[in-house]
């Protein structure tokens, strides 16, 4: 009867919460319970499936036979997972869930949570913060081939609504060893990085990141926007957008985006330099499901003002580690390029649960250019739609798939 729904619901969100597993919404439909979350907690999303249909198990009444899952980020819908519970528990028991696909239905989520009846009272704004030590380094400088500093560096997102929010990044400066540095840019190109230096050494007492507001809206189960406005990065602030088509079981996908930005003063405050432009690109995605390769391959006008092409191969590994390398061609001479050609680089994201035994989604990074030019360089506003809907592909959703144990 509806008072026991109302005491599944609230123990749902409470023994959900627990795990910190936030239900956003939902609903019990004859003898099927559904519901709609999101979670900050699990980079495999199996491990989080199986840690929320645990938790149902436990806690529903025995007349509930089937649990539907909706992962949600932000407004966009990622995926939806049906799983008979009779069927649920034997695969527990025997530890095996290889044939996911034969128990369970898993489709594109989106706007099933509509109907949904227990809507749980959301307080807005709600900002989520952080501080930890955080180091920057400048590696292969003539002067000297290491310098590097370390900072407190605060991070925190404020939800304005489901479909807003506010991200800040700043940095309080402890010790640099920065002031030692003194090369200067020789740069025949508009100086859109070889200033790092400048930045370095004058924004090493303390710094902002980024201050970015972003408006997030799905349009249709395969198509995500962002627009985004602020602080986007240490060297740019300005306006602009992004697309991303992305069908829930194909490996490819295409985006678009298009900024305008200005260029930061050295100090990273709020002042801005006289250099501004119009940058943006087109980028076809490929999840190459054997080697486990996402292949990117970006076309469009860069920061200098030079247009061209980055080819971006990256591997992610099941512990969550990635991996990747870059190269990037534009139409600026050898010349004018100066030493190195053209652009490219390596980078790698490890997932900080590999140092704790907590799990986390945060990831920490670290990349390295052996030059820094001004040729082939692109913005670096913060979520970039393909990893904001990364659940909402199959292959991510069952490439972990033995951690529904975990």
């Amino acid at each position: 009867g509806k008072i026991s729904d109302r005491y599944a619901y609230l123990a749902s969100l409470k023994y959900l919460s627990d795990e910190n597993i936030n239900l956003r919404s939902a609903t019990i439909s004859g003898d099927e319970f559904e519901v709609a979350y999101s979670q900050p907690r699990f980079t495999s999303y199996p491990q989080s499936y199986g840690r929320i249909l645990n938790t149902l198990d436990q806690i529903l009444p025995e007349e509930i036979q089937k649990f539907t899952l909706i992962p949600k980020n932000r407004t966009f819908y990622l995926s939806s997972l049906s799983i008979d519970r009779a069927s649920f528990r034997s695969a527990m028991n025997q530890s095996d869930f290889n044939y996911i696909l034969d128990i369970a239905s898993i489709e594109d989520g989106y706007q099933k949570d509509k109907a949904h009846k227990y809507n749980p009272e959301r307080n807005y704004p709600k900002t989520l913060w952080s501080i930890s030590p955080d180091y920057s380094t400048h590696i292969g400088g003539a002067d000297r081939f290491f310098a590097g500093s370390l900072v407190a560096a605060i991070n925190s997102e404020t939800i304005i609504m489901e479909s807003l929010n506010f991200e800040f990044r700043g940095n309080i400066g402890i010790a640099s060893t920065f002031d030692v540095l003194q090369q200067g840019s020789d740069s025949l190109l508009p100086h859109v990085r070889t200033d790092v230096i400048e930045y370095l050494k004058k924004g090493d007492k303390y710094n902002i990141q980024r201050a970015q507001f972003n408006y997030f809206n799905q349009l249709s189960p395969s198509i995500y926007t962002k627009l985004s406005a602020g602080i986007f990065e240490s060297m740019y602030s300005g306006i602009g957008g992004e697309v991303l088509y992305r069908k829930f079981d194909s490996n490819f996908a295409i985006g678009a985006n298009a900024y305008h930005v200005k260029k930061r003063d050295f100090n990273q405050m709020f002042d801005l330099l006289d250099y501004q432009t119009n940058t943006g690109h087109i980028t076809l995605y490929f999840q190459e499901p054997f080697s486990n390769i996402l292949v990117k391959i970006i076309g469009g006008r860069y920061l200098a003002e030079d247009s061209g092409i980055t080819l971006d191969l990256s591997r992610r590994f099941k512990s969550g580690l990635q991996m990747g390398v870059f190269a990037t061609r534009t139409d600026i001479s050898k010349e004018e390029f100066g030493e190195g050609s053209f652009d490219k680089g390596f980078y790698f994201f490890m997932p900080i649960d590999v140092f704790s035994r907590n799990y986390s989604r945060k990831l920490t990074g670290f990349g390295m250019t052996p030059l820094t030019r001004d040729g082939g360089q692109r913005l670096y506003p913060g979520y970039e739609l393909y990893g904001v809907t990364d659940e909402a592909n199959l292959y991510n959703v069952l490439f972990t798939k033995d951690d529904f144990f975990k």
